[in-house]
């Protein structure tokens, strides 16, 4: 595929719209997890890593500011991973959802 502009579009946001779209294609004809999906499930997994330095932070703080900040941080780490979660439903049940 060549990058070259229509006329009266800028080259990079033509040449940004192709590339883009060539990848869609491309993840939808291997049926491959897409870069938007990649990044839930990474979210996902960094949640998990949070929740796990969260309880391991808790457990071993020796003050009241180390024991907020670690409250915080698991708070976090739900509030995250619920709306990963919330958002991979989502994209499963609209059929994007593709497991590689």
């Amino acid at each position: 595929m060549s990058c070259t502009p229509d006329s009266g579009t800028q080259i990079d946001n033509y040449c940004d719209f192709k590339l883009h779209a060539c990848v869609r294609a491309y993840y939808r004809e291997y049926n491959m997890l897409k870069p938007c999906d990649t990044n839930i499930k990474e979210l996902l997994r960094l949640s998990e890593e949070m929740i796990y330095l969260a309880a391991k932070g808790y457990e071993e703080h020796e003050d009241d500011g180390c024991a907020i900040l670690y409250g915080v941080l698991l708070d976090s780490a739900h509030q995250i991973r619920k709306l990963a979660e919330t958002e991979m439903w989502t994209h499963i049940q609209k059929g994007w959802w593709k497991e590689g």
